[in-house]
């Protein structure tokens, strides 16, 4: 086996712990993209991975667009919030969300949900 093979295999078995993790903390896996050489592998994932692993502390807001993707992507949580607050909008709800965020961090930051294990 070269050492080329040998640091594909652990980078390949890396991805598999990070998507058993994800699926125990009902989490979508993102893709992730290897480059190996010789001497050396790199793992590579999207911009917002290390939120996936470690939360988002309270300070700025996300992007609106983003949060009202994150809304639109999962449409329990608007009828949920609609139950409560019967005149929310999608808009207002992502906005809602945004500020928790930027005031208090995820959850994940905080330690009440898991994020992915990285460093297991």
């Amino acid at each position: 086996m070269t050492t080329r093979e040998i640091i594909s295999a652990y980078l390949t078995e890396v991805e598999n712990q990070l998507r058993e993790s994800a699926a125990a903390t009902n989490n979508k896996m993102p893709r992730l993209r290897q480059e190996v050489t010789d001497t050396e592998g790199k793992l590579y994932g999207p911009h917002y991975f290390q939120y996936l692993v470690y939360g988002r502390g309270p300070g700025k807001q996300p992007p609106p667009d983003a949060m009202l993707s994150f809304v639109q992507r999962n449409p329990g949580m608007l009828a949920d919030a609609q139950a409560i607050w019967k005149n929310i909008t999608e808009r207002g709800l992502a906005y809602l969300i945004g500020r928790r965020i930027g005031r208090e961090g995820t959850d994940m930051f905080s330690g009440k949900r898991p994020g992915f294990d990285l460093q297991g």
